[in-house]
């Protein structure tokens, strides 16, 4: 079998064995209820031990007790989390094997609600790669003053600058901000672990379906460590931040679109060729550690199959 074959042949398998998280917390496999059933050893779902921490409840969508409208492209079930106060804050968490890809593509559908006292506390909510310490990004949901709730939640991020200088609170825009409070939105970002590149960070309103799209010159937390698992958050010291989750996915991107621009094109060839010739890390496409003559290779069956 030559080798352009063998390579569409993996690439098509790849891209079904490759999955590494996909989870819609509906029934059978996830148990609910209105008043909410942990979260905590369903499916790969767990509480992480982190002091204070709180379990993540399932709940229905119908009567559940935190209040969380229906997700228009939901089912009947999603999966919630309340800060109590204090340290006591609520986090799920899931294993994902990141070693299996250079690329990959985090999408999740999120709403949250504040049931608390005023002034607020920040952080409402996040989502993350976990542990902290190794390549790492946290999307962060705050409130746009937490001295009036009501006026809605906004989305930053907690990454880094190219030299890896940490880079706190960072918007993607000025109209990243104003999101309403008890409304569904689907968020998603790929990240490049080889390059350490943020690329293609969205968010659309499941209602309206309009979309934001941003890709700022953003990275991961510098490291030659892989992060290790996925984690949902609910925070704040103040009691009273609600977040809901729906629709979560951790998956593999086509390792050929090397920009991550989720576009495979002649600019990925071009940009592949360029860091291949200046001998950069990002060119080690096959992960062996070496620079040589069969990253090229491989690339270029990635790129001829379109993965």
């Amino acid at each position: 079998m030559n080798r352009l074959i063998l390579a569409s042949a993996l690439c098509l398998f790849a891209g079904i064995a490759q999955g590494q998280l996909i989870a819609d917390f509906e029934s059978p496999a996830f148990a609910a209820s209105a008043t909410g059933t942990t979260v905590n050893g369903q499916n790969g779902w767990y509480t992480p031990d982190v002091a204070g921490t709180v379990d993540s409840l399932v709940y229905t969508y119908t009567g559940n007790a935190r209040g969380i409208v229906a997700n228009p492209t939901g089912g009947s079930q999603f999966l919630g989390g309340r800060s109590e106060g204090n340290t006591n804050l609520s986090r799920a968490q899931h294993n994902v094997d990141f070693s299996t890809a250079n690329v990959w593509t985090f999408s999740f559908d999120f709403a949250c609600n504040y049931d608390g006292i005023v002034p607020a506390t920040p952080n409402l909510a996040s989502f993350s790669t976990q542990p902290t310490g190794p390549k790492q990004f946290i999307a962060l949901h705050n409130f746009v003053d937490a001295n009036d709730p009501t006026l809605g939640w906004k989305l930053e991020y907690n990454v880094a600058d190219v030299n890896g200088t940490s880079l706190l609170n960072q918007s993607p825009g000025a109209e990243w901000t104003n999101f309403t409070f008890n409304h569904w939105y689907r968020e998603s970002l790929t990240v490049n672990f080889t390059t350490g590149k943020l690329t293609n960070i969205t968010i659309t309103d499941l209602t309206t379906n309009a979309t934001l799209v941003a890709n700022p010159d953003w990275y991961l937390t510098m490291s030659t460590d892989m992060p290790t698992a996925i984690r949902c958050f609910a925070g704040g010291s103040t009691a009273g931040s609600i977040a809901a989750w729906d629709n979560v996915s951790v998956t593999p991107a086509c390792s050929a679109d090397f920009n991550g621009d989720n576009v495979v094109d002649f600019f990925d060839y071009l940009d592949f060729v360029d860091a291949f010739a200046a001998n950069l890390p990002s060119a080690d496409f096959n992960n062996d550690q070496v620079i040589d003559f069969f990253d090229y290779l491989d690339f270029v069956d990635a790129f001829a199959a379109g993965c």
